[in-house]
């Protein structure tokens, strides 16, 4: 070699070194290749995180020369720092892989795990980058699975279900990006999938949870939709509101919902069998309900059973613990985000004392019916408050000015509507529906009509079974029979044990136990004056709707009652309301129960508010 060629040589390596160790002078035509796989960091402090790595033989454009050791380059929304020796001069620049200046940028995305970063060659897809968790970037565009990107200038795609987007302040709306996501349900802690939302519709989200999910309503539901598979919108959409409706249907098998009555028309969502959803009213053969603020079309052939205003409960009739269980059942199956049901313990015939929670609220009252056998139309009444609450919560209604919704998402009501089974079975199917014929018809004296029957099977009223002031009470004639007989000591029996456990285990803020004649409401219990004062207002609320009197305090009243467990255990405010005039010693025909619902139908509401 002679001495100009040994210049000229001498003369390039300068020049190189010159160029990529200042391209700050003009950084957007500085460019490099990556000489192997390359770690590529953020700066925190004084320290260097990495935040993804580079490919070999990869042209990356360069930003600046941060000093002897490394280069600067964009990662995403990241200024990043790479290695001076982990990269070489680029021998042929390809600008065709770079992102031209001026490129419009949308919503902002980060990455949720570490994940590949691609680039397209031809049809051909080639890896360009490993990106880190959590690392920001802007969405340039997107195709079927990828969205757009800047990794070190160039033109780079992140598989859509890798990221998150940063949603803007205050915009509720998304678009589902993927095929389609998912809707899933809370069911205590455990996540269950209720329904999928399709590619290209847009949705309605009433808040963000936990940063990982859109909030949504899904018929009766709430839905949490993940994030992954969705994004941001540029137009933000108007959610069809949430209008009166006339039915609630219940899906009987997975299917589509629709954009229109035609089952050609875009899918907008699929819904689970079981699900229950609102619908305004039935157009041809399709009910016209809303998924998440957006108009949907569920074809007739899809539903397997509805309900409308009228409700599940039929309380003009002779209402049996059968029919209470199926109305149970089939209430908790449309009103599974509002209605619990719990088995808090069981008749001496083994029947289940059902209550049932209606309501979100953290506040809490309880009203319980037919301690006495006799007094069954007081579970006609609970019943169809639990239907009436439930169908006017889901659309919104009000009940004597008082918001439904309003109520139960801040007081939740408990309801034990037949505390008696046994007693109630005995009074309306007579002695041979019962287990223990022999031992009633012993307590009766042999009498087959039992239609005065106050007790429970044993013959214990279940109603002077509390431990208040028990040992005083009047009238017990000593032994098992068809009314009064107060058991050998407190709950002895097990309904008056299951109530008391029951209670025990809340922090109810009043009660209501509802008898059947009189039209009269007790209301005092040995209170202190203080304590009377507060109930006594309460009282008068009630005798103001109702306009049932109200029973003057008494010196020593007999005890035994729950509300006179209550009073005293709790120092609570506490009430028994006789719902019907005075009809003697048997049942209250069911001609007086549009009565009895008029003057009652809002007490719980009504006291949910006051206490």
């Amino acid at each position: 070699m002679n001495i100009a060629k040994i210049y000229l040589t001498a003369f390039i390596c300068f020049m190189s070194f010159i160029f990529f160790h200042n391209v700050s002078v003009k950084a957007e035509e500085a460019f490099v290749e990556t000489a192997k796989e390359t770690d590529v960091y953020k700066k925190q402090g004084s320290a260097f995180i990495k935040i993804g790595t580079l490919k070999a033989s990869e042209q990356l454009k360069v930003l600046s020369s941060l000093d002897e050791k490394y280069y600067t380059v964009q990662i995403g929304e990241e200024t990043a720092y790479i290695l001076k020796e982990s990269v070489k001069p680029v021998e042929k620049l390809d600008r065709s892989l770079f992102i031209e200046k001026g490129n419009k940028t949308y919503f902002q995305m980060y990455a949720i795990k570490s994940a590949p970063v691609y680039y397209f060659q031809g049809a051909q897809r080639k890896e360009l980058a490993t990106i880190e968790k959590n690392v920001k970037f802007s969405m340039l565009g997107e195709n079927d699975n990828f969205y757009q990107i800047i990794v070190a200038g160039r033109k780079a795609y992140i598989d859509k279900n890798s990221v998150h987007f940063v949603f803007p302040q205050n915009d509720k709306s998304f678009q589902v990006a993927v095929n389609s996501v998912p809707v899933y349900y809370n069911k205590s802690g455990k996540l269950v999938e209720v329904g999928l939302l399709k590619k290209g519709q847009t949705f309605y989200s009433k808040s963000e949870y936990n940063g990982q999910w859109h909030v949504i309503e899904f018929g009766q539901l709430t839905g949490y939709v993940p994030k992954t598979g969705i994004k941001p919108i540029t137009q933000k959409i108007t959610p069809v509101s949430s209008v009166p409706f006339t039915y609630l249907v219940k899906v009987g098998k997975k299917t589509d919902v629709y954009q229109s009555t035609s089952k050609t028309s875009a899918a907008v969502a699929t819904i689970q069998p079981g699900q229950v959803f609102a619908a305004k009213k039935l157009v041809g053969n399709f009910y016209q309900i809303i998924i998440a603020g957006k108009m949907a079309y569920l074809s007739k052939d899809a539903v397997n059973d509805k309900v409308d205003s009228k409700g599940i409960v039929n309380p003009n009739q002779t209402y049996t613990y059968e029919q209470m269980q199926r109305d149970i059942q089939r209430l908790q199956s449309f009103y599974p985000g509002l209605i619990q049901t719990q088995i808090i313990g069981h008749s001496v015939e083994g029947r289940n004392i059902y209550a049932i929670k209606l309501g979100n609220g953290k506040r809490e009252i309880f009203v319980n019916a037919s301690h006495h056998a006799r007094e069954h139309i007081t579970t006609n009444l609970v019943m169809e408050m639990i239907d009436t609450y439930s169908f006017a919560y889901s659309n919104n209604q009000k009940m004597d000015n008082y918001s439904i919704r309003k109520t139960l998402d801040n007081t939740s009501i408990w309801f034990v509507p037949m505390v008696n089974p046994d007693g109630v079975t005995l009074v309306q199917k007579g002695y041979k529906a019962v287990k223990n014929s022999a031992l009633v018809l012993k307590i009766n004296n042999g009498k087959k009509d039992f239609s005065a029957w106050k007790a429970n099977i044993r013959g214990v009223d279940l109603n002077r079974q509390y431990d208040a002031y028990w040992s005083t009470i009047c009238c017990n004639p000593g032994k098992p029979w068809f009314k009064n007989y107060k058991g050998p000591r407190p709950y002895s029996e097990p309904e008056a044990q299951a109530m008391r456990d029951f209670t025990l285990a809340h922090n109810f803020l009043t009660t209501v136990s509802y008898h059947s004649s009189g039209q009269i409401i007790y209301w005092h219990f040995h209170q202190s004056t203080e304590q009377a004062q507060r109930d006594y207002q309460l009282a008068l609320m009630l005798s103001k709707k109702t306009k049932y009197s109200l029973v003057k305090p008494q010196k020593n009243p007999s005890g035994g009652g729950y509300k006179d467990w209550f009073v005293i255990r709790f120092k609570r405010p506490g009430f028994t309301i006789e719902v019907a005039p005075y009809v003697g010693e048997g049942p209250v025909p069911l001609k007086y129960f549009p009565s009895i619902w008029s003057k009652n139908n809002s007490i719980p509401i009504m006291l949910a508010n006051a206490v």
